[in-house]
């Protein structure tokens, strides 16, 4: 792919880690939105995130960084240490530190078992926040797991998937067509999918009820058994990958056995279907005009609802006067789809972690 046609990153917040992974004082290499970041945790147990390179002489943070007591982070070549804000805040070995000695220090919080930064193109501060679902650290809810995939395609194609109803039917094998109800309210997009389903064998009904908190993050209740709730978040990587993670959570008011035998069948039934996705997403284009039918859901409302999330528009006036809807963001998401598959690891078709992980 061509660097220069690939999108903009949407504006929002976004996973950069599960929450349980990162221990008080460890530092961890990572890398979203197509930059190389540090993640680290403070003595007091405080996730933070800032851009990698030292501005000193560019040694990267997150390979063998280190936390201070005073909860800095120090660089591994000379020592310089940071604060939160990306301010250099110690030079060991200086009477002074240079006016330039900073970094990007970004904003992060923790929620749904997920460490959180909010990205901005524009360098901006956070305009919303993504709510604290109650359910991490309820002990009337248990953890059956959490999965990882590493996708070739981008973030507008899998949040498109809660209402492109037909693609139940053929890519999911669905009893039959789903209703698609959906709502926008702010920051929040609701959609509601009610179809026949086989679970075990048995036709049942179920539902799913589809949220998303802005664009990095969501969560999912099926109901077709006993309650599942799926806490999910699809982060970019770059410009033509992103990762998405789910953790599976399970009501405990049924009993063990239904919640053990019945609820690992729907977990495993959605972590599959969500993987029969995958060669879709990694090899179709983005379409910015696509032709609907009466039959395909609410596709492009819900593009409506998430426009807030990219870079301003250049919009220009046609000949009649009116502006052109398809902004310079549309048009470079048409140009970069990608078109090579992604090659997963073997046994593990599209990124999918074979295993589920604690």
């Amino acid at each position: 792919m061509n660097r220069q046609s690939a999108p903009p990153f949407l504006n929002g917040w976004f996973a950069v880690s599960w929450s349980h992974r990162l221990r008080r004082g460890q530092v961890v290499p990572i890398k979203s939105f197509g930059r190389e970041l540090v993640l680290y945790r403070d003595r007091d147990g405080c996730a933070h995130v800032l851009d990698a390179r030292c501005p000193h002489l560019g040694a990267h943070l997150g390979h063998g960084g280190r936390v201070t007591t005073e909860g800095h982070l120090a660089c591994p070549f000379h020592g310089w240490e940071f604060d939160a804000t990306g301010s250099c805040a110690n030079i060991p070995y200086a009477r002074k530190i240079p006016a330039r000695a900073k970094i990007h220090g970004w904003p992060v919080k923790e929620v749904n078992g997920f460490i959180l930064a909010y990205y901005h193109n524009e360098g901006k501060a956070p305009d919303f926040d993504v709510p604290d679902l109650g359910i991490i650290g309820d002990r009337r809810w248990s953890c059956h797991g959490r999965r990882e995939w590493i996708i070739k395609t981008q973030q507008v194609e899998i949040m498109e998937n809660a209402v492109d109803r037909a693609h139940f039917l053929y890519v999911h094998n669905y009893a039959e067509m789903p209703e698609v109800t959906h709502e926008a309210e702010g920051h929040r997009f609701r959609a509601v999918a009610k179809a026949k389903n086989i679970i075990l064998g048995r036709r049942i009904d179920s539902v799913l009820d589809i949220t998303l908190h802005g664009p990095g993050c969501g969560d999912v209740r099926l109901q077709a058994g006993p309650k599942v709730c799926i806490l999910s978040s699809t982060t970019p990587i770059d410009e033509t990958t992103v990762i998405h993670r789910m953790a599976f959570m399970v009501d405990r008011s049924v009993n063990i056995l239904t919640r053990h035998v019945v609820a690992r069948a729907v977990i495993h039934r959605a972590a599959q279907e969500f993987t029969n996705d995958i060669p879709i997403w990694e090899n179709k284009s983005f379409i910015a005009r696509p032709v609907l039918c009466d039959g395909d859901g609410p596709i492009m409302k819900l593009r409506k609802w998430y426009k807030r999330y990219l870079p301003a528009q250049e919009g220009r006036e046609t000949e009649n006067g009116k502006t052109d809807t398809m902004d310079r963001t549309e048009k470079a998401l048409e140009r970069s789809a990608p078109v090579t598959p992604h090659r997963a690891s073997a046994g593990a078709p599209g990124g999918l972690k074979p295993a589920f992980s604690p």
